[in-house]
């Protein structure tokens, strides 16, 4: 069969905006032998609608979902299987089936070769499912070789583990991944940086750091090579005197951390009372001390949130000496019990899934007006995205690699914010 697996999107405009992600290259792997697979990425170039493939497979996020499904029902009209996948798919997955003809719910890894022989055979069955968490060390590389890497940002995307052991009330990972953490095997690990040859490394998973064990043997392993990359942990790293050490050893350039609040009360809301307030800045001090830069993500629109918020965090992240924050606006995914808790308050405000992104009031806050809420948002990225504050930030330390990657991060994150924005994949 002819497969076509596409990324739905409204194209980027600017070069060299997006990274290479897993999903689908990791799907084309699972496909059987014998057939013949294209992936067409509509983040970084128009997707062709005029063929007819065998069987289309479409991923998206949810502030994607209307062009996800206007691409589905083009290829069904054409009376071409189509089926999703995703973490919206995964949670509304009768709403997918009134676009296609299956949806695979949760990991795909196991469960595709199945929906190919179906769709093969003419008897698609609606929903798929896994009944067991992937076995991680039987997984394929992925077929990034159907990807075109000049279109994309030049980073080498690795996944060494899935999950992450925090359950986070705003968190959707573990409507696709599930509870708990996963790794692969160091070895497994170690072949992908080998592949990734003199590119910098983006490690995609959610928490890299979160066993402590394979996180030390994958560093140790790692330093020969001579790498650099980048990753997400907890902000619990920097209290790990030889982890960090390790990390920073083994190259890492940067961390991403879910800082979210710098109230305390609404990271107590958030299920995240481990991350300290009043450690931030030491934690913070501990990543430079290594060398490693700090990319923290900020979320406003918590029910303990109140008009000041804003004007406490710019005085904070000032304080704390941060690098870059990818600030997003609340966001209750649909189908997770989260939304549904807000639901069930009669205060979800707005169902335009393509507002999803971050930058727009969704919930009705509780300390604070809708329009406060908006417009602190707006002020606050103005402020803390001015040119000068960029500059201010990037030119901190007198070190080339260092002036750079903020440059590229704070530059990115303003972006983000700009109106019509396709969205921060990352709260």
């Amino acid at each position: 069969m002819k497969i076509k697996l596409i990324s739905a999107a409204v194209r980027s405009k600017s070069k060299w905006s997006q990274i290479m992600t897993l999903s689908l290259p990791a799907v084309a792997a699972a496909t059987p032998d014998g057939h013949e697979i294209t992936i067409e990425d509509e983040r970084v170039k128009k997707i062709r609608l005029d063929d007819t493939p065998d069987l289309v497979g479409i991923s998206f996020e949810v502030f994607r979902v209307y062009r996800a499904y206007e691409i589905a029902d083009h290829y069904r009209q054409r009376h071409v299987p189509v089926v999703l996948g995703g973490m919206h798919a995964s949670v509304m997955p009768e709403e997918g089936l009134l676009h296609a003809d299956a949806v695979v719910v949760g990991e795909a890894d196991e469960v595709w070769p199945q929906v190919v022989a179906d769709a093969e055979a003419g008897r698609m069955r609606g929903i798929y499912k896994g009944d067991r968490p992937v076995d991680l060390a039987r997984l394929k590389p992925p077929r990034l070789d159907l990807l075109d890497a000049s279109l994309y940002f030049p980073l080498y995307p690795i996944e060494a583990t899935r999950g992450c052991t925090h359950a986070c009330s705003f968190c959707s990972t573990r409507y696709v991944h599930g509870m708990g953490f996963r790794t692969r095997p160091v070895d497994r690990v170690i072949a992908d940086v080998e592949r990734a040859g003199n590119r910098i490394v983006a490690f995609l998973d959610d928490n890299l750091a979160a066993d402590e064990a394979f996180a030390k043997a994958l560093f140790t392993a790692m330093i020969p090579y001579g790498k650099k990359f980048f990753m997400q942990s907890h902000v619990l790293l920097a209290e790990n005197e030889e982890l960090l050490s390790l990390a920073a050893k083994a190259g890492c350039l940067g961390v991403f951390v879910g800082v979210e609040s710098v109230s305390a009360a609404a990271l107590s809301e958030a299920n995240k009372g481990f991350n300290k307030v009043e450690r931030l800045k030491d934690n913070i001090a501990k990543f430079h001390d290594r060398g490693i830069l700090v990319d923290g993500g900020i979320i406003f629109g918590f029910d303990t949130d109140t008009p000041d918020v804003f004007d406490r965090t710019i005085e904070a992240l000032k304080r704390v000496k941060i690098d870059s924050v990818a600030v997003n606006i609340l966001i209750p995914y649909p189908g997770t019990e989260f939304y549904r808790k807000f639901e069930r308050e009669g205060r979800i405000i707005c169902t335009d899934y393509s507002k999803y992104t971050g930058s727009t009031v969704i919930v009705r806050p509780k300390n604070m007006t809708i329009e406060q809420l908006q417009a602190g948002y707006n002020r606050f990225t103005k402020d803390y995205y001015r040119m000068m504050e960029i500059v201010y930030r990037a030119f901190r330390q007198p070190n080339a690699v260092a002036t750079i990657t903020r440059l590229i991060a704070n530059v990115g994150h303003r972006v983000n914010c700009l109106p019509g924005r396709q969205g921060n994949p990352k709260q």
